[in-house]
């Protein structure tokens, strides 16, 4: 995806009403994320989601055991 496709994907994601109340644990690389723009529009626009890279930590912020 272009920039620009991925911002609008971004934004896109966090405006649907169905996904409000959705946590969003990503997994990648350490290091790498190739989801960092649409991440940070999604985030940006109010979707709770936060990038991880051990799938541990993923598990405990979606059950809400670490902030």
């Amino acid at each position: 995806m272009s920039l620009e496709e991925q911002e609008q994907f971004g934004r896109f994601v966090a405006s649907r009403k169905e996904l409000e109340s959705a946590r969003v644990a990503v997994l990648h690389k350490s290091g790498y994320n190739p989801n960092v723009i649409i991440d940070t529009f999604a985030y940006l626009n109010g979707y709770d989601l936060v990038a991880f890279h051990d799938d541990c930590e993923a598990r405990d912020w979606l059950k809400g055991e670490i902030k």
